[in-house]
């Protein structure tokens, strides 16, 4: 098992290691697949929109490089820090009159 070290700065947890990666495999080939299209879809529509363009390739860079390296940066900032599950309570509550 790897050696990781948690640092906190400005109280959000950093990783130093090799455990960086907090995204599986399927949210990872979901983001290749949607980088890809957007950004596609944004050099196709450049001269007819560059706006909307601009914004979809950025978006479409993003996911692609959250695919590729699998670390997410918003999950970091949530607090999912590796790819191990967590248990989730749920409990409904039905009121019948």
């Amino acid at each position: 098992m790897a050696t990781t070290i948690v640092k906190y700065t400005d109280n959000y947890p950093v990783l130093y290691g090799d455990d960086r990666i907090n995204l599986n495999w399927p949210e990872r080939f979901t983001s290749i697949a949607g980088g890809m299209k957007l950004g596609f879809s944004g050099f196709k529509n450049i001269f007819k929109n560059p706006f909307a363009s601009i914004v979809k390739i950025g978006a479409g860079g993003y996911l692609l490089n959250r695919g590729i390296t699998g670390h997410c940066e918003l999950y970091k900032r949530i607090g999912k820090l590796s790819t191990n599950p967590i248990n989730v309570n749920i409990r409904l509550v039905v009121y019948c009159e």
